[in-house]
C-alpha cells in the first residue's frame, strides 16, 4: 500500500520531528502526527494492561527522552494517543493497553 509508512521513513521523520522541528504539540499534518504517536506505543508492552499511574509514567518517559523537544504532557499525550485509538482504556479509565490496530491507525 504506498500510504503505508515505511521502517525507513518513521526513523527519519521521528529524528527530524523530535529534534529539528522544534514543535509546539503534536504536528499537524496527520502523517506526522501517526509517527509520533506509533512511538509512544512501541515502548509499551502489548500483552499488558497498565494502570492509570502506570501509564502516565510511561508516558512521561517517552516525553522525557524522546519528545522532549515537542510541547505536550502527558495528559494530553494520552488523549490524543486513545483518541487515535493507539490505546485502549476501560470506561472508568482505571486501566490502558496498547490498540493492536483501529480503523485511526496508518499502516506501519
Amino acid at each position: 500500500m504506498s500510504n503505508a509508512i515505511t521502517a525507513n521513513e518513521f526513523k527519519k521523520r521521528l529524528f527530524e520531528l523530535c529534534s529539528l522541528s522544534g514543535l509546539s504539540g503534536l504536528p499537524r499534518k496527520s502523517r506526522d502526527r501517526h509517527i509520533l504517536l506509533k512511538s509512544v506505543t512501541l515502548l509499551l508492552d502489548k500483552t499488558r494492561e497498565y494502570s492509570e499511574g502506570e501509564i502516565n509514567q510511561e508516558l512521561q518517559s517517552w516525553l522525557t527522552v524522546v519528545g522532549s523537544s515537542i510541547g505536550l504532557d502527558h495528559v494530553e499525550l494520552r488523549r490524543r494517543l486513545i483518541d487515535h485509538e493507539y490505546l485502549g482504556r476501560c470506561k472508568e479509565g482505571s486501566r490502558y493497553w496498547v490498540a493492536v490496530s483501529s480503523r485511526q491507525q496508518m499502516e506501519f
